[in-house]
């Protein structure tokens, strides 16, 4: 018997594995290059399997009951806020912040957006497919029902289903199913972006090739669960998934569906399913497939290029990927109530992209967040908002490179890896070497307001 804790205690080893690996790569390989995070991932995600395994093995099992609860241990990527951090926090906003923490708002992956044309984009490395327009949640089925819940851990629904073990009636109570899904409130229809787990099996070291095969397969041998009925209150529903070749670049992207379009998601082939953001999945979109290509509130002017980030006891802002966009003074920090682990919001008049790291210009403090919000924003998300108001992606860009010579791009793409991380091992040097004449030099641009 493998009950929902044990599949979800796995994934959860998965993402300390990738917690790992973000600091690992943070600490060697300080960079924006896409290119150059996404070949990281693919090496750490080779040697990281028989770590995440190991600890499979070891986790300990529990009622279809317990796992319908919120879990008690802590998040992958959780700030905890230390005993000496800068102020002292009120025991009833510790209390608050602990019940945001949920690890729920951390098991699913996260794409980054699109900033950079994958030098390899081809039908043999990538997968593209249409994104549905609405919610992004994890559906768990377990113990006789279904629940659904949003990237900040939040209960979107609890409902019956045909997913395995998903309604009342199911006989088999000990297994479970969780689904990477969108949910499209006017269809009322989930819509399956991946295949977490199935029955006894978890899926999440697996390649994005396989988790699509069986994905399919499965939902194909349960066809009731892609209507409504006594028992399946909500339709699930298989996304077209393509080779990302010019034909089928053309598909994902020229072709009506049911469902209203929202950009598109290119898988690596090779990729597993980490929790967290990861550069081995792509968002992107323009005007033809998006009605927020431009972020606006209203659906007609932009809102204004903003950026929620998370606070180091350091100061430090960080982004989702832990890129570093700046310090806060402990000055600063005390006027404005802003503790370690607080997620706060600033807006940008630009990005900087003649620099190798892309960095934010004029950053003006907005205010807090609440911590209910999960996590902080993609630097990559922001850097897409910027270049789709003044140099976008063009689908156009996308076609070139799927139509360049596939084996000449895969033969030079090693020499062309080893040179980059060679250059970053040599800045990472520098750095060093820099950060230890600025700690003597008096902080001046540090963001004091």
């Amino acid at each position: 018997t493998f009950s929902i804790l044990s599949l979800l205690s796995s994934l959860l080893m998965s993402a300390l594995v990738a917690s790992n690996v973000k600091r690992e790569f943070k600490t060697n390989f300080r960079s924006s290059d896409q290119e150059l995070r996404r070949q990281v991932a693919l090496r750490r995600q080779k040697s990281s399997r028989e770590s995440v395994m190991a600890s499979v093995r070891n986790v300990s099992q529990t009622s279809p009951e317990q796992a319908m609860e919120p879990l008690q241990f802590p998040p992958a990527a959780d700030v905890s806020v230390n005993v000496d951090m800068v102020h002292t926090e009120p025991a009833a906003q510790q209390s608050k912040r602990k019940r945001h923490r949920s690890p729920w708002a951390r098991q699913l992956m996260i794409p980054e957006w699109l900033v950079q044309v994958p030098q390899d984009l081809c039908a043999q490395r990538w997968n593209v497919l249409p994104r549905p327009e609405g919610k992004r949640c994890l559906v768990i089925s377990c113990g006789g029902v279904t629940i659904s819940r949003l990237r900040s851990g939040q209960t979107l629904h609890s409902f019956q289903s045909m997913l395995p073990n998903g309604n009342s009636s199911a006989r088999n109570k000990d297994n479970s199913c969780i689904l990477d899904c969108i949910f499209h409130e006017a269809q009322k229809a989930y819509y399956v972006l991946d295949l977490i787990a199935w029955y006894d099996y978890t899926f999440h070291d697996c390649t994005t090739e396989f988790r699509i095969f069986w994905l399919h397969s499965k939902l194909s041998e349960h066809p009731q669960a892609s209507f409504e009925g006594p028992s399946n209150d909500y339709r699930f529903l298989p996304i077209p998934v393509y080779d990302c070749s010019p034909e089928g670049l053309y598909a994902a992207y020229t072709t009506q569906y049911d469902f209203v379009k929202d950009g598109l998601l290119f898988y690596n082939k090779e990729a597993h399913y980490t929790p967290g953001i990861t550069p081995l999945v792509l968002a992107w979109s323009d005007p033809s497939t998006s009605r927020y290509f431009i972020e606006s509130s209203d659906g007609v002017n932009p809102t204004p290029l903003n950026v929620t980030v998370y606070v180091r006891k350091s100061g430090a802002l960080m982004t989702m990927e832990d890129f570093e966009l700046g310090t806060l003074t402990s000055e600063f920090m005390s006027a404005n109530h802003i503790l370690p682990g607080d997620l706060v919001r600033f807006t940008l008049t630009g990005i900087d992209l003649s620099k190798p790291q892309p960095a934010p210009e004029n950053l003006q403090y907005i205010g807090k967040v609440s911590s209910a919000r999960g996590n902080a924003d993609s630097w990559t998300r922001v850097q897409f908002q910027y270049r789709a108001r003044n140099c976008p992606i063009v689908f156009e860009e996308l076609i070139r490179v799927a139509q360049a010579p596939v084996l000449s791009a895969l033969e030079s793409e090693q020499s062309y890896m080893d040179e980059l991380i060679h250059d970053h091992d040599e800045e990472i040097e520098e750095d060093e070497e820099e950060a230890a004449y600025v700690e003597q030099q008096p902080i001046y641009t540090q963001y004091s307001g």
